[in-house]
């Protein structure tokens, strides 16, 4: 770059045509013969002529280009006007000037070539350069006493002929004393390689300025290469600003010092530090030449120590020999030492660093083998590793997680100490306490706290009382005693003579206790009566005993044999079951209600056995090792079986399906029990652990499972205090990050929104829809503010949406292949850009250069680059796959997009040259790629598949880091980078949360709340204790526990977050006391979360509404269990009217666990069915849009996201008297 400068024209002077047809070699330019062009700036080109009067050579020199402004015009008078006052032997001579038929003037013809020319193509000797120099510095001072500063002094302005004589030539950037208006504001005057650092910041300049020009000269002769070199002008400018130059003597050992120091002086950063003018610097290098001493170097002790050297020139060269060789061997044996330690340092570090790397391979395997504690240690150590070689972590603390994910931490983990292992467990009726019983000792805990309340002089089995005030136990004094479960007193035995009891079972109804003994007996004792009835069951143990609800049944169980009695016939029935073996013998026996079959566990299997047909109905099948118990929940709903193998498996009860698998034992389960509400379960295990499990899908997973109907797109707002959803029904939802209410609803699309996209500020979303509208929506308001059209005259789907850096502005893409510009404050259509007509979508936009220019890639596989302010097309790129998603890194640099073929390519934009020539990296992800984000400062890639892969990137070596497994197909994913958490859209209509921080609140409570559970016992620290097992809870979304804890906390005098407390009153639908806890939050809030806060309050506010809404529909409604089939008409129905047409209407309640599935089947003739689904939230979603059907038979079909009560709505629009059926099945 020759010259930077701002060009504004002045008012309406004549601007002159220029024509380089003009000045063809051969033509004609007044009484010059034009020969040839020798050069060409940034102001005007030069040619070589002949003058025919004078018969000599001559530079004639004219403005560059076409229509030329008044201020060059002006400049290059001036140029011509400041070499006419110059009369110099080492200054270019002009001979004439004129303005017609344009601005030209005629110069001296040098023959010869530039000093730039000069320094490369010739091997000189520094006091040629010196002595060249010299010359330059009198012709420069010449020029400065004249009034004239250069202000472009560089090599390729001095010319060099052929007796090397030089010439300074290119005034056009001198400043004259009489320059008035040439550099305005804004101008940067100058040759970037060149200019001194007041020039480079804009200030005035003197004739210091040209001092250090030649400085700059000077240094590039000495050296070969310019004083600062970059990858643009700015560049070089901010480096001449700031940086010092390398020493010369450092690139060119044999520079003198002397002329080192004179050369350092001119490029001095303050022009007071220069020399003051070019006489001095003239004077230093004749001193130079002359050998004498420098002012830039004046005469020094060490000087005169030269000087006495050079005198006893013998004794010095011996001295110095003799030290040169020790201290060449000292270096060199040093050097040896540093290198060979350097290199030991490499290996030992390369070898650490490999060593940690093991680690993560082995706890990899240990994640495939399933053992999850074992891998969770190897990723521990790991990170250690990785922290003390200073390497990244977050790759391991994800395997961490992995690892959790898999495992899941129950909710509270109790190791009981006691000589032998547990072998029964039970909650009470109210469910506040847990009882568990070894072979010796029996205690109660609280289920909340795990805090040890009581122990108990008694033993396994054991058996609670119905009413929950008592409990029947063996005892180590062949005895079964009853004890009261508040006080522990013995208020009841019953002695057992020599009989070993291995189980027991209580009556209230029928005041009956029954216990078998390992001799195969079955003992009755009424309690009333005290009499005893005996019965010789079988030859081996008793395994488990239990009566029916109304207690007129009983059943026994042992190796081969299951016993019925029927107490109030006096009948008792001998059952052998076929599948009892050595192996596979039975363990547990209870009654389903109804007394007419039983649950039993045998072998490796739960199974369900009709009374009266003798035959098995139901079987539940998937432990590998025996089933130690099966027991049926509370709600009658499910089963639960444990086994050997270590896990417990939840099941429907009707539909016989597996529901969750409780991997987190290391032991054989022994016990199992369900809480009263059926939410939670106790187990008890051959290690002495107390587990309490939460039976709600798991936490991350199911992070948010209202939806019936699948993610379209979901995106996380830039405070990352709430997450955007958009479904395939038009509607978009906007949910509390944290806690994953439900905020508010926006309606406005007419079928399936596509895409969302925040405003940077947070305030605003754009959504682009399948009915072809882009829409915009204020979020405080809940409403859309504008509507934007995306198709000229046939409908066409808008697939894409992006607010631009400033939020001013959003990029569209649709179906029909353009893109599309907008205003976001008006909704006018700003551009419309079509890159190839064939294209069905845009399957991708990003914005680089903060917004003023864009990619978009299209379905047919082009890439287009576009010039958002033109609208024109800067570049095309043709990849041979179908193009649907891109995105862009945070520092701009890269741009990675996917394809149909599952290949991530990622390109670079940061060379110069980036407009024609990309840098192309790829990545291959089996399976379907459906999204891709950069993660951690660019240093990773992540991409999620149909493959149910969600992978992690090296995005330099492009290898794969990372692998997170999900059980169900991933369609999007939204990141919040910096919390560090994943929002994973699943097939199966559910929202997966991953937190990165998840890993450490695992750690953390995994280690305190041990501590804290012994502390609540010792009632030390209390209050503080119940904060940590408070905020326990909350992260594992157990928000009743969670509420009632922060409770007990503040009771203590501990303050409890209002920013939690009022999500988990939310949670619980606690809608006031919610309210509540919103003020008090509010007043430690930050603005953002202000924000938040009221937007929250809204939501409570709304679904304090629906609930009103939802308990007066549920109270009328007919309950399903487990189906309902019926036929309706007018007079069963319930009418109704709206927007002027009648329906007949009919709600329904059913209670279902999580991601159960429902089938809804309508039939009948001449009607319009209408179908909504109303979730335990009070969110209603209407169905009709996905029946399906045949004739006069529709019918819908879905998995209910989360467990609680749903209210179906059927409507018939119509009041015909022909009939129709509605079907509910599970």
């Amino acid at each position: 770059m020759d010259e930077l400068e701002e060009t504004r024209p002045l008012g309406n002077q004549e601007k002159v045509v220029f024509s380089e047809e003009q000045f063809a070699p051969g033509s004609v330019f007044f009484h010059y013969k034009i020969e040839k062009e020798i050069g060409r700036g940034g102001m005007g080109i030069v040619y070589k002529a002949l003058d025919t009067k004078l018969q000599r050579h001559v530079a004639i020199k004219v403005i560059l280009g076409g229509l030329e402004t008044g201020k060059k015009v002006q400049r290059f008078l001036r140029e011509a006007k400041a070499m006419a006052q110059l009369k110099h032997p080492h200054i270019v001579e002009i001979y004439e000037m004129g303005q017609s038929p344009l601005h030209y003037f005629v110069m001296e013809y040098v023959e010869g070539e530039n000093l730039a020319v000069w320094f490369q193509n010739k091997k000189l000797s520094m006091r040629k350069i010196v002595t060249v120099l010299h010359k330059v510095t009198q012709a420069v001072n010449y020029a400065h006493k004249s009034g004239i500063i250069h202000r472009d002094i560089k090599p390729a302005n001095i010319l060099i002929d052929k007796v090397e004589c030089p010439k300074i030539m290119d005034f056009g950037l001198a400043k004259m004393n009489e320059d008035i208006g040439l550099s305005c504001t804004g101008d940067v005057i100058g040759t970037p390689g060149y200019m001194s650092p007041e020039q480079a910041e804009n200030k005035d300049v003197d004739k210091r300025s040209d001092i250090y020009s030649l400085g700059a000269t000077l240094y590039e002769g000495l050296c070969g290469k310019p004083v600062f070199q970059g990858e643009n002008a700015y560049n070089v400018m901010h480096q001449i600003a700031t940086q010092d130059p390398v020493r010369p003597m450092l690139l060119n050992c044999d520079i003198p010092k002397e002329l080192e120091a004179i050369c350092l002086k001119c490029l001095e950063k303050k022009p007071e530090r220069r020399y003051p003018n070019a006489h001095a610097l003239g004077k230093d290098l004749q001193n130079f030449l002359e050998n004498r001493p420098v002012m830039a170097k004046p005469a020094s002790s060490f000087t005169y120590l030269k000087k006495f050297l050079i005198r006893n020139w013998l004794i010095a060269l011996i001295v110095f020999s003799a030290a040169c060789i020790l201290i060449t061997s000292a270096f060199f044996f040093i050097f040896f030492l540093m290198q060979e330690k350097e290199k030991a340092t490499f290996a030992e570090r390369e070898a650490k660093i490999a060593q940690a790397q093991g680690l993560v391979a082995k706890g990899n395997a240990m994640l495939l083998g399933q053992r999850w504690e074992d891998a969770i240690d190897e990723y521990q150590k790991a990170r250690k590793s990785f922290q003390k070689l200073n390497l990244p972590q977050n790759i391991v603390d994800w395997s961490i997680l992995q690892a959790y994910r898999k495992n899941p931490l129950p909710l509270l983990q109790i190791h009981v100490q006691q000589e032998t292992a547990l072998r029964d467990v039970a909650y009470t009726p109210d469910g506040r306490f847990i009882l568990t019983a070894g072979n010796k000792t029996m205690q109660m805990w609280d289920s909340k706290t795990g805090a040890l309340v009581r122990s108990y002089d008694g033993a396994a089995p054991f058996c609670l009382v119905s009413d929950g005030k008592s409990f029947f136990c063996n005892t180590m004094h062949k005895e079964i005693a009853r004890y009261d479960l508040e006080t522990g007193q013995k208020i009841y035995r019953i002695a057992t003579s020599n009989h070993k009891v291995e189980s027991i079972a209580f009556s209230k109804e029928s005041n009956l206790l029954m216990y078998g003994s390992e001799t195969g007996k079955v003992v009755l004792w009424n309690i009333a009566t005290q009499k005893v009835q005996t019965a010789n069951a079988g030859q081996f143990e008793i395994r488990s005993v239990a009566f029916d609800q109304n207690g007129v049944m009983a059943a026994a169980i042992d190796r081969y044999k299951a016993f019925v009695w029927d107490l109030k016939q006096k009948t008792s029935k001998e059952y052998h079951i076929p599948f009892l073996t050595e192996i596979n013998y039975g363990l547990s026996i209870s009654f389903l209600p109804g007394a007419e079959h039983l649950l039993l566990s045998t072998g490796s299997h739960g199974r369900v056995w009709d009374i009266k047909t003798s035959r098995e109905i139901k079987r539940f099948s998937g432990h590998n090792q025996a089933v130690t118990k099966s027991i049926l929940s509370p709600n009658e709903r499910w089963i639960l079986t444990s086994s050997a193998d270590q896990t417990i498996r939840l099941w429907d009860m009707q539909t016989q399906k597996e529901l969750r698998v409780i991997k987190g034992n290391r032991g054989t389960v022994t016990s199992i029990a369900f809480s009263p509400d059926s939410t939670k379960a106790a187990s008890v295990s051959d290690d002495n652990f107390l587990c309490i499990w939460d039976l709600n899908p798991h936490q991350e997973r199911f992070f948010l499972s209202s939806m019936l109907y699948q993610t379209q797109s979901l995106q996380v707002s830039p405070n990352e205090l709430q997450l955007l959803i958009a479904d395939n029904t038009g509607k978009i939802s906007l949910y509390d990050i944290e806690s994953g209410n439900l905020i508010m609803e926006f309606a406005g699309h007419t079928s399936a929104v596509f895409h969302v996209s925040f405003s940077p500020d947070g305030s605003r979303f754009a959504s682009a829809g399948c009915d072809g509208t882009v829409r915009l929506w204020n979020i405080n308001q809940g409403k859309h503010i504008q509507c934007m059209n995306c198709y000229d005259k046939d409908p066409k789907m808008a697939m894409r949406v992006l607010f631009s850096p400033d939020g001013k502005k959003i990029l569209s893409g649709g179906q029909d292949g353009k893109v599309r510009l907008w205003d976001a404050s008006t909704g006018k259509q700003i551009l419309c850009m079509e890159g190839d007509v064939e294209s069905e979508w845009i399957g991708g936009l990003a914005f680089i250069k903060d917004g003023k220019e864009a990619f978009s890639a299209s379905k047919s596989g082009k890439i287009y680059r576009w010039d958002l302010k033109s609208g024109h097309k800067i570049k095309e790129e043709k990849n041979n796959f179908h193009l649907f998603c891109m995105t862009r890194s945070s520092n701009q640099r890269w741009l990675a997009y996917t394809s149909r073929k599952n290949i991530i390519e990622i390109l670079d934009l940061e060379p110069e040259n980036f407009a024609t020539v990309y840098n192309t990296q790829k990545i291959y992800h089996p399976g379907n790629v459906q999204n891709i984000f950069f993660y951690d400062s660019d240093q990773y890639i992540l991409t999620v598949g149909s493959d149910k892969n969600l992978k992690f990137w090296d995005r330099e070596t492009r290898t794969e880091v990372l692998n997170l497994y999900e059980d169900a197909s991933i369609s999007g994913l939204a990141l919040a980078p910096k919390k560090d958490i994943l929002f994973l859209a699943y097939q199966d209509n559910s929202i997966g949360c991953l937190a990165l921080g998840h890993t450490k609140e695992y750690e953390f409570f995994k280690k305190h709340l041990p501590d804290a559970i012994k502390k609540i016992e010792k009632k030390e620290a209390v209050g503080e204790s119940y904060l940590v097992l408070a905020n326990w809870y909350f992260f594992r979304r157990a928000w009743k526990e969670a509420k009632e804890l922060y409770l007990l906390a503040q009771k203590q005098g501990i303050i409890a977050p209002p920013s939690r407390l009022f999500r988990c009153y939310w949670k619980t639908g606690e809608y006031e006391e919610a309210l509540q806890q919103i003020q008090h939050a509010k007043k430690q809030a930050s603005p953002d979360a202000l924000l938040h806060l009221e937007l929250c309050q809204k939501g409570i506010q709304t679904e304090q509404e629906r609930q009103r809404s939802v308990q007066q529909k549920l109270a009328s409604a007919k309950t399903v269990n487990p189906m309902i089939k019926e036929v309706f008409t007018e007079k069963n129905s319930i009418s109704h009217r709206e927007n002027d047409k009648n329906f007949l209407l009919h709600y329904y309640k059913i209670a279902v666990y999580a991601q159960e599935h429902l089938k809804i089947t309508i039939t009948g003739e001449n009607f319009i069915p209408l179908l909504s689904i109303q979730n335990p939230l009070g969110e209603i979603t209407a169905c009709n849009q996905h029946l399906f059907g045949q004739g006069q038979i529709l019918s819908w079909e879905g998995k209910f996201p989360i467990a609680g009560e749903y209210l179906i709505i059927c409507a018939k629009q119509g009041q015909e008297p022909k009939p129709y059926i509605l079907e509910i099945q599970h």
